[in-house]
């Protein structure tokens, strides 16, 4: 990560690059790192955490669907196996299956060993 951003994140792009800290804020840059824009505050969790809970506790509905939730960390999920796999990935969103490649859909999910398995609902 940058320097000064601790638990970060840099993306680079050809016109620019945006850095990120999860406390720090982050700055945007332009060509020839140029500083753009920046917000030198970091993203604030805590009503984000006080939602949870209190969805969890029947007191509010969440900010996010569990099915936004689910398809967020299916694309995040879906990026670490094409780079395990070191390949281009078809997916087909209403099997949830990696249809191009056997190996990389072995990896959608995994063997539960006994007694930590998901139960299966339908």
């Amino acid at each position: 990560v940058q320097e000064g951003y601790e638990n970060g994140s840099a993306w680079y792009g050809t016109q620019g690059m945006l850095i990120m800290g999860h406390t720090q804020g982050w700055r945007l840059y332009g060509p020839r790192n140029k500083l753009i824009e920046e917000r030198t505050r970091g993203v604030d969790v805590g009503l984000h955490h006080q939602n949870f809970f209190d969805s969890i506790r029947g007191k509010a509905t969440p900010n996010a669907s569990i099915e936004v939730g689910h398809r967020a960390a299916t694309i995040v999920h879906l990026a670490n196996i094409a780079a395990r796999t070191r390949g281009v990935l078809e997916f087909d969103p209403q099997t949830e299956q990696i249809t191009n490649n056997e190996s990389a859909n072995a990896l959608i999910q995994r063997t539960y060993r006994v007694h930590w398995a998901t139960p299966k609902l339908g």
